[in-house]
């Protein structure tokens, strides 16, 4: 209130935001409805910042330590201020995870200069960022995330605060809760028509969508496969057949009835049998299995999907090695040959393996458990013959050589026709494996006498001297003849006496030349 005397002048200066409430005119007053002119002086204020917030305690004038200080709502927290709300799901099987909202505001103080008066506040305002992040950009709108086989029952739209709400607000306030329902499904298990409605009673509503063959069928193939090892064995067979296993897996889609979706897929079920059986590895003669068997396998709904994407399958394959477990002892013999014995790990002589002085091959496979053997003669520089199969106590002749099946009391006998006058070389293997070669040759004397010479030598190191036996055909009675010579390759010379000593090392041996002798002697 303004009180003025009539001698005054009706002029008035006021200071910008001070309020006229009213003028008393003293005596000597103007009439009533005389003019009063008043003009507003803008004192000096000073804006206080959100980001340079003041104390009570700092002057306003930093030039006037002594001067008017700020007053209170002017701080830190007066000029900023941060909200926020959570929009949170509910009602599906698997929520969506919540999301939290936030908005910065600030605002400006006004402050007179010269007293230090709190004179107002600017308006608040929003702080945004271009960093990305649309969760702390305010209360913008946020769709609800989509949840296979839920419908949401809205979305938390977007929410401006004037002052008044950003200056009262209250933590919860704006709290938005979002609801799934659970829609119907439908279980699909063979292909489908994108044609046909999801639903059939309702022809409008939405349509299947395309499912093949290919989305519901998978076939996995397992390969076990077999290798020998590289070895010394002079008869390395050959890998056993590779095994192949082939299993078929099926499985369903589920539909969403309400907007034709794929929500899922069932896991993948053996369609039939499972046929990733156990296989146990087949027997290889003096090789040892390496794994003796391949296990069965179940195969896993993830093992299946990663099939089903493309992604290799190799590391359900099998590698079964087989390695050398027998023994194989090679002499130089004194025909001027070779011989391979091979023995499985219990001793037994499995595979021998002679090679005449001519250049031809002698192969002999025992069974162990028959006695019976399996003969492949090779002709020097030519193909093998058909294998021929001896029984024990049988004799064959395949090509320039006759093989005596000695078993059960020894291996095999081979004689070989040299196809020449040197004779036949005769190689007799023992049951452990030992080796006796022997040198047989038809001889006449000027006599007329034929005579049968054989010498005898035990592999290794083991000589037996040559035996003369005479065959005269003028004599019904066979007569026994010293016959003193040098042993082919031994230069050993022969007695009667000794004679005697190597008839009982020629037993075997005689049974086999004795054929030929006879016939000799009929002629």
């Amino acid at each position: 209130m303004l009180k003025l005397r009539a001698q005054q002048l009706l002029d008035i200066q006021l200071v910008v935001g001070t309020l006229l409430k009213a003028i008393v005119l003293t005596e000597g007053s103007r009439p009533l409805d005389s003019k009063v002119n008043v003009t507003y002086v803008k004192d000096k204020t000073v804006i206080v910042r959100p980001t340079d917030p003041k104390n009570p305690t700092d002057p306003v004038d930093p030039t006037n330590p002594d001067g008017p200080k700020y007053p209170n709502g002017v701080s830190e927290k007066d000029l900023n201020k941060t909200v926020s709300r959570t929009i949170t799901y509910t009602g599906a099987d698997k929520n969506p995870a919540s999301v939290t909202q936030t908005g910065t505001y600030t605002r400006t103080a006004t402050v007179d200069a010269k007293t230090g008066e709190l004179l107002g506040y600017g308006d608040w305002i929003l702080v945004t960022s271009a960093d990305g992040n649309n969760t702390n950009d305010g209360f913008t709108a946020v769709t609800s995330p989509k949840v296979l086989g839920y419908t949401a029952d809205k979305n938390a739209t977007a929410v401006t605060l004037g002052n008044d709400a950003v200056t009262n607000f209250k933590a919860g306030s704006a709290d938005v809760t979002v609801t799934y329902t659970k829609d119907g499904t439908v279980e699909v298990t063979t292909p489908t028509d994108p044609t046909q409605p999801v639903d059939p009673s309702n022809p409008d509503g939405p349509k299947m969508p395309e499912i093949t063959a290919d989305d519901l069928l998978q076939t996995v193939t397992r390969t076990i496969t077999y290798k020998v090892n590289a070895s010394n064995d002079p008869n390395t067979p050959a890998a056993p057949a590779t095994v192949t296993q082939t299993t078929s897996y099926k499985r369903s889609a589920i539909i969403d009835l309400k907007t034709g979706e794929i929500l899922r897929y069932t896991d993948w079920i053996v369609n039939g049998i499972n046929k990733f059986v156990a296989v146990d590895s087949p027997v290889v003669e003096n090789y040892q299995a390496d794994p003796a068997c391949v296990s069965e396998i179940t195969l896993s709904n993830n093992e299946i999907n990663s099939i089903h994407l493309g992604e290799k399958t190799s590391h359900f394959n099998q590698t079964v090695s087989y390695n050398f477990v027998g023994t194989v002892t090679t002499t130089k013999d004194p025909d001027g040959g070779t011989t391979t014995v091979t023995k499985n790990p219990n001793g037994d002589v499995t595979d021998v393996n002679k090679t005449w002085p001519d250049g031809d091959k002698t192969h002999v496979h025992v069974d162990i458990n028959t006695g019976r053997e399996t003969v492949t003669e090779t002709p020097k520089d030519k193909g093998s013959l058909p294998e021929v199969t001896v029984d024990p106590g049988q004799t064959v002749t395949v090509g320039q050589t006759t093989v005596h099946n000695d078993e059960p009391k020894g291996v095999v006998t081979l004689t070989h026709d040299s196809g020449n006058d040197k004779g036949s070389f005769v190689t007799v293997v023992n049951k452990d494996g030992s080796t006796s070669y022997s040198y047989a040759k038809d001889t006449t004397d000027n006599t007329g006498n034929t005579s049968k010479q054989i010498s005898v030598q035990k592999i290794p190191n083991v000589t037996t001297n040559a035996v003369a036996i005479t065959s005269t055909k003028r004599s019904a009675t066979n007569t026994k003849k010293t016959n003193t010579k040098n042993l082919p390759q031994t230069d050993e010379q022969t007695n009667e006496t000794d004679a005697i000593i190597g008839m009982s090392l020629l037993g075997m041996i005689l049974s086999l030349v004795g054929i030929k002798w006879r016939k000799h002697e009929r002629d």
